[in-house]
């Protein structure tokens, strides 16, 4: 293969926002920004180049003009002995990135088929076309993920604004429940007898589940510690930031034997012979509830944001136990099924992605 002299390299801390020359990154897929004038390398459908990023081993095939950064480098196959595309095909099999190092070295020395070069054109031409399908595959699981993903929230919707639910009598949710802001973090307290206990914050709080992966721990008192624990049953709803988290929430179920939360997260704490926390979970994560939060929500640029007079005038369904009993044993099952469905597709997408290095690895180790 021909190295080829890259031309004038760029700093990846200027800023390159105008221009239509690409300037490549160390990404397989994105740029460093673009500039105006040719500064670079002439490419083109007739004369393609690949460029190999020497830390990231991110390969890229090129059919137009472009410049490169450090330690990007522009190949092209040496007439008569590789063609471009086969060195496109070899450089993305040949090394698997297993640390952000200088790649380049290891890839000069290491020993790759070279067959005569009408059979290069041939290994390309059959990959190019296994690797389209592959990416029809790939769009089809795509669609069929965004399908099944849409079958929860069909479902909610249905349940929650359907017309069942305009039977339904609806009670403030500062009527229902009890709303406990939690612990401030960095706040005096001139007691000297502390404890530390786990806590919650809001990226504890997702949009329908808990994520207990990496809990952080407070020194509080026993009263604070009293005031905050949570409960199997208790409602937690986050009070914003980013528009993904208005409102955003689930219920305790006990999860840890100790635990309180901190001061952005809402606690509702219900009458157990009244409601069940799925139930009230559920219809807050419904459009439903989404629509009340995001509507009365105070909005700054690209911050959303709930207080405890909003979350009190929520407007909750409440139709009896026994209802909710019934719609919430209806529900789970349904999104049992939804989750299975999901399952099953996530991991044919996995598997759908892992094709292309299978079918290079076939063709080179023949």
């Amino acid at each position: 293969m021909d190295r080829l002299q890259p031309g004038p390299l760029y700093d990846t801390t200027s800023n390159h926002r105008n221009g239509k020359i690409p300037i490549v990154s160390q990404s397989e897929n994105g740029f460093v920004g673009y500039h105006d004038g040719f500064a670079g390398i002439e490419a083109s459908s007739e004369n393609p180049i690949v460029t190999f990023a020497n830390h990231t081993c991110a390969v890229r095939w090129h059919e137009s003009p472009f410049s490169t950064i450090q330690n990007v480098f522009p190949l092209r196959g040496k007439q008569g002995v590789m063609i471009t595309e086969f060195l496109y095909w070899v450089l993305k099999w040949a090394i698997k990135p297993s640390f952000y190092g200088g790649h380049w070295p290891i890839l000069v020395e290491k020993i790759v088929p070279l067959p005569p070069v009408e059979e290069q054109r041939a290994i390309a031409a059959q990959f190019k076309a296994q690797l389209s399908e592959v990416e029809n595959a790939h769009h089809a699981v795509v669609t069929l993920l965004t399908d099944s993903e849409a079958l929860s929230v069909a479902y909610l919707h249905e349940i929650f604004s359907g017309k069942n639910a305009e039977k339904w009598p609806i009670v403030p949710l500062g009527e229902a429940g009890e709303i406990v802001a939690g612990i401030t973090l960095g706040r005096k307290t001139k007691s000297i007898e502390l404890r530390e206990v786990p806590y919650l914050r809001v990226a504890n709080v997702k949009d329908g589940y808990l994520d207990l992966s990496d809990i952080k721990s407070i020194k509080a008192t026993e009263a604070e510690i009293k005031k905050w624990t949570l409960r199997p049953g208790d409602i937690l709803l986050t009070e914003g930031g980013d528009p993904d988290k208005l409102g955003r929430g689930t219920f305790w179920s006990g999860e840890l034997p100790e635990c309180i939360h901190q001061n952005h997260i809402y606690r509702v704490r219900f009458p157990s012979d009244k409601y069940m926390p799925e139930f009230i979970a559920a219809q807050i994560c419904s459009q439903y509830g989404k629509s009340y939060f995001f509507a009365h929500a105070k909005k700054t640029t690209g911050i959303a944001t709930i207080n405890q007079q909003v979350l009190k005038a929520f407007p909750l369904l409440s139709p009896s136990l026994e209802i909710q009993q019934k719609i919430m044993k209806a529900l789970s099952e349904k999104l049992q099924e939804a989750q299975s469905i999901l399952s099953g597709i996530k991991k044919i997408a996995n598997d759908v992605g892992c094709l292309p290095r299978r079918l290079l690895s076939q063709v080179f180790e023949m």
